[in-house]
């Protein structure tokens, strides 16, 4: 009579209704967070692709990435370059950034898309600020994607914890060192320098928000020429 034996495999219909219960409620979390969940991935890509074209600035420098073959100067080095020599064929590179709408070159473009420069008249090495002053300097343009966008851009003076708010900045890397001349405009008024163009000697810090404005991650460099994503 075993034919007639109940068969106890699969799910009860209790079971059943329970496990979609649960399906359903993991469902309707997921989709009521998708939004937050696809700006903080956003917010990533967007920060760690800052991150990179700094990089790719420096690896032009360091690679030393002709510019333009028509110009007479090689280098900005002590010994090859005076003021009055002309553009520079194999120049320092940069990224420009800023807060607001730019009111001239300098200052890069806005809070969604930033610049990379190479900086031909050697103002990073003669210390002349701002670094990026022609837009026959560019190099390319770098948009923001998907809502994120520069929330602040704060310099730090060496030995000093209290930061200067900054409308833009611009960050050089030049041969043969991986160190970084790093460049920022007040926000308001003069910075520590007295000008409203300073040369900041502790780090400079670039911070992104997310589109919906919930989370925040920056990007940080410092004058050796580390760069950091924290």
């Amino acid at each position: 009579m075993d034919r007639f034996k109940r068969s106890t495999a699969g799910f009860s219909l209790v079971e059943m209704v329970v496990t979609l219960g649960v399906m359903v409620m993991i469902m309707a979390m997921t989709f009521a967070n998708f939004p937050k969940i696809r700006d903080q991935i956003a917010l990533t890509l967007a920060t760690r692709e800052l991150a990179l074209s700094i990089r790719k600035a420096q690896s032009y420098a360091i690679g030393v990435r002709e510019f333009d073959s028509s110009y007479p100067t090689n280098l900005c080095k002590l010994g090859y370059y005076e003021p009055t020599d002309g553009f520079v064929r194999y120049p320092p590179y940069g990224v420009a950034l800023s807060k607001a709408p730019p009111a001239a070159p300098e200052e890069g473009n806005d809070q969604f898309t930033y610049s990379i420069f190479g900086d031909i008249n050697c103002n990073a090495f003669l210390l002349q600020s701002p670094v990026y002053q022609s837009v026959s300097e560019f190099v390319s343009s770098v948009k923001i994607q998907n809502g994120a966008q520069i929330a602040t851009i704060k310099g730090y003076v060496s030995g000093s914890a209290i930061p200067e708010v900054l409308r833009s900045a611009q960050i050089v890397y030049q041969r043969p060192t991986p160190s970084v001349t790093l460049v920022g405009t007040s926000n308001s008024g003069n910075g520590s320098c007295g000008n409203p163009t300073c040369i900041y000697t502790g780090r400079i810090e670039i911070s992104l928000t997310s589109g919906n404005g919930l989370a925040t991650q920056k990007v940080v460099v410092r004058p050796s020429g580390q760069i950091s994503v924290e």
